[in-house]
């Protein structure tokens, strides 16, 4: 394998990871935050892994950008296949296996699918292969110098990397007793001396980690999901390798060319074949789906969101809530809320299963709302809810919230651990500025229409109530669009006609309801369907007179001859007429 066919392999995995699995990348961003700070780092080093650990998030930070997640990832299964591929041939005598050195690396690039399995098994892996590559050149023979020094070799990697240290102390085990010399059966009691370390650390307390993390590969995920298949996969196929590699010299020489040749490519052949198969099954698509969607929303890109391929807002509650969050924030979702798929107002606000996804996705359509202490709520709740309790995203919007409710102190603090990061630095001296200057604040055109909508609202905090609770921001501020859009929303898909006259009747001459809807009117038009001469006071316009004309009309014919039932619908299914007398919802 030369450098270009190395470095070829790599660009082939930088672009099927871009393809396939960038969002994933941009995703795993928000549940880690690196900072420029002693104490961060200091906290980091003071305990067993947090080396490494510390190495991942510095580099995950980047994955805010794109491209960069999977430019590592292809770099880190390039340097992985380097690694496995130089202590191959120190065994081996020369002898290539390209399928030995593509496989370990690829588990890894699997893995990178869902951010439960953790960035450092990858580079806890590359620094096992990479000292085993180094400790054979510089130990060829298995004598008792090199298995002495193995031991406290390893304890150094245990408390850089975690377990994988276990991992090579297993390979040196392995080429030392294969090869002839006094030194191959002392060299088993490297692994109990690898296992010491670990089982110390945990007798003394050095580590709040559990035993089961401090020696296997539970270490590398999430503690409540642990997923071992990856890792466990990546070292026993390595180990295999090394054997393998063991039995070469033993094999005959003087192979022709032509042979190698077609060995190699078969076997680089059937590495891609078998990376993209897997990779695209790893890659949930549900998964895969939202993670897309949480970006766009993220980041304000709500045409983007509403062209996500595979998006199924008729099918799945969570792309609906996303759908409507974005047409809320472009001040269309009264005008178009029909016209597209609802199932229901749990479309409008999902369950909460205390999640931090969720929480995260609930917190941005309570702040579209102008519910600004469930938003912070919301977000204090995925706080509790990631791995890690850390997520910039949250924390910015805990930054907002606090600006908005005058908790300046409070704000003071989340921007100042903003600072300190790379990637969210400018956002938070972006709300720096509004520290303590309440008149700043009330003129912004995010966070000043947001003040406006606490002047009547007193604790809303109940999830459950968020839909009723709309109505105590609306008499705050009744000039802000979003927090009509949903209450109007909530009503209709609910058939709920007496809270939305009541809100017509409260707020009929604010200005965010002129010009009415044509939704809005349609209802109207339900409402005082005797009293037509009412509707001209709601702001029911001609064109919806007529259209209701021919509503009647035809749907008085349908009642006589049920063939017509497909016109009605072609005619009138996106209206409220029709949607109130056929969908049961």
């Amino acid at each position: 394998m030369t450098m270009g066919v190395g470095a070829g392999a790599v660009l082939l995995v930088f672009l099927f990871l871009q393809s396939h699995y960038a969002f994933n990348y941009l995703y795993e961003e928000q549940f880690r935050m690196f900072r420029f700070s002693a104490d961060y780092a200091v906290a980091a080093f003071s305990r067993v892994g947090g080396p490494v650990e510390y190495v991942t998030s510095f580099l995950v930070q980047f994955f805010a950008f794109p491209y960069v997640g999977a430019a590592v990832f292809a770099i880190l299964f390039g340097c992985v296949a380097g690694g496995v591929r130089c202590g191959f041939l120190r065994l081996s005598g020369g002898k290539e296996m390209p399928l030995a050195y593509w496989l370990p690396g690829l588990f890894f690039l699997w893995a990178g699918a869902d951010f439960n399995n953790h960035f450092e098994a990858g580079l806890a892996f590359l620094s096992v292969v990479w000292l085993f590559a180094l400790w054979e050149r510089l130990f060829p023979r298995p004598n008792g110098w090199k298995v002495a020094v193995a031991l406290p070799v390893d304890w150094g990697l245990f408390y850089l990397i975690g377990p994988l240290a276990l991992l090579w102390a297993l390979a040196v085990v392995l080429t030392v007793l294969f090869r002839k010399g006094a030194a191959r059966w002392w060299s088993l009691l490297l692994i109990p001396g690898a296992l010491l370390a670990p089982l110390v650390v945990y007798a003394a307390s050095w580590s709040d980690a559990p035993l089961s993390s401090l020696l296997t590969a539970a270490a590398y995920s999430h503690p409540m999901l642990p997923n071992l298949v990856w890792v466990n996969g990546a070292a026993l196929v390595w180990l295999a390798g090394l054997g393998l590699a063991l039995l070469f010299p033993l094999c005959p020489k003087g192979q022709r060319p032509a042979v190698r040749y077609v060995s190699w490519s078969v076997q680089t052949l059937l590495a891609g074949v078998l990376f993209c198969q897997v990779a695209l099954r790893a890659n949930n698509e549900r998964y895969y789906v939202v993670k897309v969607l949480d970006y766009y929303a993220r980041h304000g890109r709500w045409t983007d969101l509403l062209s996500v391929p595979d998006f199924r807002p008729s099918e799945n509650l969570l792309h609906t809530c996303y759908q409507n969050l974005a047409l809320a924030n472009m001040g269309k979702l009264s005008e178009v809320l029909l016209q597209t798929p609802q199932p229901g107002a749990k479309g409008l606000w999902v369950e909460w299963n205390k999640t931090a996804p969720v929480s995260a996705l609930l917190s941005d359509v309570a702040y579209t709302m102008g519910n600004v202490a469930l938003a912070q709520v919301l977000a204090f709740e995925g706080l509790v809810g990631c791995e890690r309790s850390e997520n910039p995203r949250l924390l910015v919007r805990l930054v907002q919230t606090n600006l908005i409710q005058g908790a300046y102190p409070v704000a003071e603090k989340y921007i100042g651990l903003l600072r300190q990061t790379y990637a969210y630095r400018q956002v938070a001296e972006h709300y720096a500025a509004f520290l303590y200057d309440d008149g700043r604040v009330e003129a912004d055109a995010e966070l000043g229409p947001l003040r406006r909508c606490l002047s009547k609202a007193e604790g809303l905090t109940y999830v459950a109530l968020a839909p009723t609770d709309l109505l105590q921001v609306m008499r705050s501020n009744p000039s802000y669009r979003p927090a009509f859009e949903y209450f109007g929303a909530f009503c209709l898909l609910t058939k709920d006609l007496v809270s939305f006259r009541m809100m017509l009747d409260e707020f009929r001459t604010a200005p965010v309801l002129r010009p009415l809807p044509r939704l809005y009117q349609e209802v109207v038009v339900m409402l005082f369907e005797g009293e037509s001469d009412r509707w001209a006071d709601y702001g029911v316009e001609e064109e919806t007179i007529k259209r209701f004309a021919d509503f009647r009309k035809l749907f008085m014919a349908a009642r006589r001859n049920p063939a017509m039932a497909g016109s009605l619908r072609a005619n009138f299914g996106h209206t409220y007429w029709y949607y109130f007398m056929h969908s049961k919802k």
